[in-house]
């Protein structure tokens, strides 16, 4: 998300949304693509949690459902309220599934102390076992995680380190950066002194303004910037004027001590877990490439690629809404025994013969077969007999 900083002694104003809500208990309505989406402001205003005596904020809608939890994680100087045409959305989009988004450790509405405990500064290793004691501690079991580039990047760390905690692993125009590039970030690293720390809070001085932060989410909101509203700016840059913004920032850019690399990371993400890959393949930062490549490190990642930048959930919510649910809706099932699985044969093939169907059918009992008077291609051969097989079995299934 957008590099902008607060100045601890500000003395700009700055409105809260907490006491705009306070004001009015109407949910804000936005038009996204074709579909109709409510910025609900009651899951908006969170709830607290300690995390090793630091305070934390996170959001939760059906927080006592019993399908498999949905943790969202935003990205670099965002917040849980980012996805705010997500949670709801995905929330009803699988029934009774809670969906949780978490304030990273000094982002958003988190305490942003100058030493984590802990950890030795701030970095993926500390994001990322947030992310896997959050699981543990609040939601109390394994999750999907979903992570937008610095949360993806810790969501990536958490899979590939504490596996326990998390179901399956979505990356959504993920950071980080790759193995062979941490040498030389750490040759061009800027110093850390007294001159540093001053060039960094004057560029800082100039970024934290409405229309300078405006600016950088149009450039990376690529396809559609009707979502960079007054909301959006609000929500981004209300954090930033909170105590120890400032040095949080330094600290995590550059102060900041780089993690393993993001091939590392996924290279060691257990064989078993699920992994997508949702990205708007117009990102000016975190380009197509990179999600390229990380589909040729591990083939295995299912990919949607979007049309948009840098944040997809924003920026296109119903197209990244779909493209989600669709992958994981398998994870819906309370029982993934229950799939359903159909067999429709051209009973003649002189190829596949009749008998393989049999075996498959021996192997798994509940398999639902339909044996047709056609050969190899019963689609093509028999169309219409087809047609009404595979219809009939989806409706019975209700898929």
């Amino acid at each position: 998300m957008a590099f902008v900083i607060s100045i601890p002694g500000s003395q700009q104003k700055h409105t809260s949304r907490q006491c705009r809500w306070r004001m009015s208990s109407t949910p804000v309505v936005k038009e996204a693509g074709r579909a109709v989406i409510s910025v609900d402001p009651a899951w908006r205003a969170g709830k607290d949690t300690e995390w090793r005596g630091h305070n934390v904020k996170y959001c939760v809608v059906n927080e006592d459902g019993e399908g498999t939890p949905l943790l969202l994680v935003h990205g670099f100087g965002a917040s849980a309220e980012h996805w705010r045409f997500n949670v709801p959305e995905l929330a009803a989009s699988a029934g009774s599934r809670p969906v949780y988004a978490i304030d990273l450790l000094g982002f958003g509405r988190s305490e942003k102390p100058s030493g984590p405990s802990g950890f030795e500064d701030y970095g993926v290793r500390l994001w990322g076992a947030q992310v896997a004691e959050f699981i543990d501690e609040v939601v109390g079991r394994p999750s999907v995680v979903v992570g937008n580039s610095l949360g993806g990047y810790a969501c990536l760390f958490a899979a590939a380190n504490f596996p326990e905690q998390v179901r399956a692993l979505s990356l959504v125009n993920a950071a980080g950066p790759k193995e062979a590039d941490l040498e030389a970030y750490k040759e061009k690293k800027r110093g850390t002194g007294f001159f540093s720390r001053m060039m960094a809070y004057g560029g800082f001085l100039l970024l934290r303004t409405s229309p300078r932060v405006k600016s950088i989410l149009n450039a990376v909101y690529t396809n559609d910037k009707s979502n960079v509203d007054d909301d959006l700016v609000e929500l981004i840059l209300e954090p930033a004027h909170t105590k120890g913004a400032f040095d949080v920032f330094f600290r995590s850019t550059v102060r900041i001590t780089p993690g393993p690399g993001r091939d590392t990371l996924l290279q060691k993400v257990p064989e078993s877990m699920p992994v997508s890959l949702i990205w708007g393949e117009n990102d000016p930062w975190c380009k197509k490439e990179i999600g390229e490549d990380l589909c040729n490190i591990l083939p295995r990642i299912e990919a949607s690629y979007l049309e948009a930048g840098h944040c997809p959930h924003d920026e296109a919510p119903e197209a990244f809404n779909a493209a989600l649910t669709d992958w994981e809706g398998y994870l819906t099932r309370e029982d993934p025994e229950s799939t359903p699985v159909s067999l429709i044969w051209g009973e003649n093939d002189p190829w596949c013969k009749k008998e393989i169907a049999e075996d498959l059918c021996n192997i798994l009992p509940r398999i639902e077969a339909s044996y047709l008077e056609a050969g190899h291609c019963p689609h093509d051969e028999a169309p219409e007999a087809f047609n009404a097989a595979l219809t009939e079995f989806l409706v019975a299934n209700s898929l």
